[in-house]
């Protein structure tokens, strides 16, 4: 797992968190297609435990469904593609499981309580809602005020219901009402129409940290030899022996004594690290610790292990820090790439002057995009920043990791002082004025005095 601090986050790689069946069963279908791979263990945490949900809960009895979504531009994200390897990976037994459980298209909250009423009455015990246009959804989902506190209530496991009009004039409202509602979820999604869609508001309200954001982009290109990749992605036989377990034991997880550890620890790391981000960003990660306890009890079921070992904490721990590193680059106003792009010099003061003048290293670098933005080339900008200044902060030793740094916007008058010499009067040293040339040449011997011969009466000799 990758060391979670406040001082440096690194994003983590997908050997973080690949883990049991789920992760071996990504690393052998990698060769075989286009897609991210931490995209298709995304999908197929979303897709195992929408379907497994009806049979497992956390240990403190809250769900333990994942609802993912992928981040990534039209084509080189490799969003459908990722998505279709997980299906492979699932085999055809899910894939009769997902299309008793599909739902898609839902605009209102009403709505999502009267198909989840109804899903009483079905086959299969549950919902799986896909949506591979998820800003085209939002899009008519913002307009419903209830949407958002029913699709929260679903995620937490809390009790929904709607009345209705009953039929003919005289009739009584009907009301539905859905005890225990059980719905997984897996969407698509391009960045730029992900932030248009995304309110401030509704963001303000938790919904959205309800979802794991992954950012997606196309592993490699395979060969135009290779006709039909994905024949070669074998299902795993893993997944499938799993979810027959959970179905038949429906098994009473509990935390191994080290994983307890393990979620205090960071628990401590998050509650820091919510404090010192942007609030704007912060509100998108503040429930990555029950997000770690419901990925870790997934990967725990896919072992078919009732007792979450640490291990899995840990592995989930990167899955959803990966996730809440993709969730503030994208929610970030993005630079320009064209000859008026910003620089990272500029874009520090901006976020500095957002922020009151003054930030930690880790918020700087949270709220410059992450593990995309990593902190070394922050440091490396500050060099030429002479309006910046940083200084460490005291340590607490009951937490873990380096000290904090702080960074500092100077004033224009600061700025000056701390960057311009005092001035002195300095006379420069004599220097011998060079000869000219034609002063170099021999001078022309004189001719010798003649001696003055004293007027006398001899003078007339001379």
């Amino acid at each position: 797992m990758t060391e979670l601090v406040a001082e440096e986050r690194v994003l983590p790689t997908f050997g973080d968190m690949a883990y049991g069946p789920m992760g071996k069963s990504v690393r052998k279908a990698m060769p075989h297609t286009e897609g991210d791979p931490v995209a298709v263990l995304a999908a197929l945490l979303a897709l195992f435990s929408g379907l497994a949900s009806p049979y497992v809960v956390q240990p403190n009895g809250r769900p333990a469904v994942v609802w993912t979504a992928l981040v990534g531009p039209s084509n080189q994200g490799a969003k459908g593609t990722s998505y279709k390897a997980a299906l492979r990976i699932l085999g055809k037994n899910f894939e009769r499981y997902l299309t008793a459980a599909k739902l898609s298209a839902i605009h209102s909250g009403p709505g999502l309580v009267q198909v989840l009423a109804a899903d009483r009455r079905s086959s299969f015990p549950g919902r799986m809602y896909l949506t591979f246009e998820w800003s085209n959804d939002m899009a008519r989902t913002n307009k419903c005020s209830s949407y958002g506190e029913v699709m929260i209530n679903v995620w937490d496991g809390e009790s929904i219901s709607n009345t209705t009009k009953g039929r003919g004039g005289s009739a009584e409202p009907v009301e539905e009402h859905v005890e225990h509602p059980l719905m997984g979820f897996h969407a698509h999604v391009q960045p730029r129409t992900l932030r248009l869609a995304i309110k401030p508001q509704r963001a303000a309200t938790g919904l959205y940290n309800r979802f794991l954001l992954f950012n997606s982009k196309r592993s490699k290109r395979l060969s135009q030899r290779v006709q039909r990749p994905f024949d070669e992605i074998k299902p795993s036989k893993g997944l499938a022996e799993a979810f027959r377990w959970v179905m038949e034991e429906q098994p009473a997880m509990e935390w191994s004594e080290e994983a307890i550890d393990v979620l205090d620890d960071l628990t401590t790391h998050y509650d820091r690290l919510i404090d010192e981000l942007p609030e704007e960003l912060g509100v998108f990660i503040e429930r990555s610790v029950e997000q770690i306890m419901r990925v870790a009890t997934i990967l725990a079921v896919t072992q078919m292990r009732n007792v979450i070992p640490a291990d899995a904490v840990r592995a989930a721990a990167a899955i959803v820090d990966y996730a809440a590193q993709s969730a503030t680059e994208v929610m970030r106003s993005p630079a320009s790439s064209g000859p008026g792009a910003r620089s990272l010099q500029d874009r520090i003061r901006d976020a500095l002057k957002r922020h009151g003048g003054v930030m930690t290293l880790s918020a700087l670098t949270s709220a410059l995009g992450g593990g995309r933005t990593p902190a070394d080339k922050v440091r490396e900008a500050f060099r030429e920043m002479p309006d910046v200044a940083t200084r460490v902060l005291p340590k607490d030793p009951g937490k873990p990791g380096p000290a904090p740094l702080e960074v500092r916007l100077l004033a224009a008058g600061e700025a000056e002082s701390a960057t311009r010499p005092s001035l002195r009067v300095v006379r420069p040293p004599a220097v011998p004025r060079p000869v000219p040339v034609s002063a170099r040449r021999k001078a022309p011997k004189s001719k010798p005095k003649t001696k003055k011969v004293p007027q006398g009466s001899f003078a007339h000799l001379i």
